[in-house]
């Protein structure tokens, strides 16, 4: 007779679901540009100027009205009075910090993006008091 050398083991097994979908996105990611509700930052080619805003529409939209057509922009502004910084910024010193899913959120998040990053160029025009509780 063979000897039996699992008489003392009990084994259990469990069966959990897996989607595979989990592990890579099926869908292609959105370019950098085409980001829609996000804080964004300038930092200045030329120098240390930087600023801070948030749009609702595409970023692309945003960094051309800024660097093109929006005359009461600060950073619009700002390039009009630096011929050296005009020349060397570009689309490139604007990047991506923050996305978010509404509106609301997304003031909440430049505010504490400009409360970080102190931006040379923002300048306060108006606010509401508020209190965050993290």
């Amino acid at each position: 007779m063979a000897k039996r050398y699992c008489n003392n083991i009990n084994i259990k097994s469990l069966f959990s679901s897996f989607k595979i979908g989990r592990l890579f996105s099926v869908k292609d990611p959105i370019p950098t540009e085409l980001s829609a509700r996000v804080v964004y930052k300038f930092s200045c080619g030329g120098c240390t100027a930087n600023y801070v805003g948030e749009t609702v529409r595409h970023l692309a939209t945003r960094v051309n009205e800024h660097l093109v057509s929006d005359k009461a922009s600060h950073v619009y502004k700002y390039l009009g009075r630096n011929e050296t910084c005009s020349r060397l910024c570009s689309k490139k010193c604007f990047q991506d910090l923050d996305s978010a899913a509404s509106e609301l959120a997304l003031k909440i998040k430049e505010a504490i993006h400009i409360k970080h990053e102190h931006p040379s160029l923002n300048s306060q025009v108006k606010h509401v008091n508020l209190k965050l509780y993290l």
